[in-house]
């Protein structure tokens, strides 16, 4: 079950939904994907609040993801974490068995957060996955302030902000085409002068 960080679960909006499934074996398989677009706007929801994705069918069931972005009580307070949740109701136990990749903003598998596929017994509604929350912000601002490796100056009037190029480039395809088209062309730019904002 594919999960990419970073508008609530759920939500409308013009974002495109998919969900797919597959009999293999007897054995029911399919996948959903969960995009939490504006996620920095969901850690505003409170420990134990939750926001649930849209329904989707699987094995001729109706499942839906719970998402608790400052975890499911006071206990992963700083985690988020997932739910599957069954919407149907059984005589019997429905067993899955669930793994959950967290995705990146371009859809690549953020290694870190990849889990093992976990089995699941829907006879109780059991968490399948307490996420640590992201710690790339404080990495960047890390190497931000540390001005290790930087490569190209900003210049707002008098001032100077030291960046990377490379992040610069990984963050916006603007950035990318002036940044890394120059280097092929053996151009190099190291001062970026930014003349309508004031410091």
């Amino acid at each position: 079950m594919p999960v990419s960080s970073p508008a609530a679960a759920g939500g409308g909006g013009g974002v495109s939904w998919r969900s797919g499934s597959a009999i293999v074996d007897g054995v029911e398989t399919g996948f959903h994907v969960l995009k939490i677009i504006g996620y920095s706007r969901t850690k505003d929801v409170p420990n134990g609040k939750r926001i649930e994705s849209r329904p989707f069918r699987v094995g001729g069931s109706t499942w839906h993801v719970r998402y608790y972005p400052n975890g499911g009580n006071s206990g992963v307070i700083d985690f988020l974490s997932l739910y599957l949740h069954l919407e149907d109701t059984f005589n019997k136990a429905v067993k899955t068995q669930v793994k959950i990749s967290l995705l990146d903003q371009d859809g690549k598998p953020v290694p870190s957060s990849a889990l093992s596929p976990k089995s699941v017994n829907f006879s109780d509604d059991t968490p399948i996955v307490v996420v640590p929350p992201s710690d790339m912000h404080r990495h960047f601002g890390d190497l931000l302030l540390s001005k290790e490796g930087a490569d190209v100056k900003f210049r707002v009037r008098k001032r100077k902000f030291h960046a990377h190029r490379s992040v610069l480039a990984a963050r916006s395809p603007v950035f990318k085409k002036v940044l890394l088209g120059l280097m092929k062309e053996g151009a190099s730019i190291n001062t970026i002068p930014i003349d309508d904002m004031e410091n």
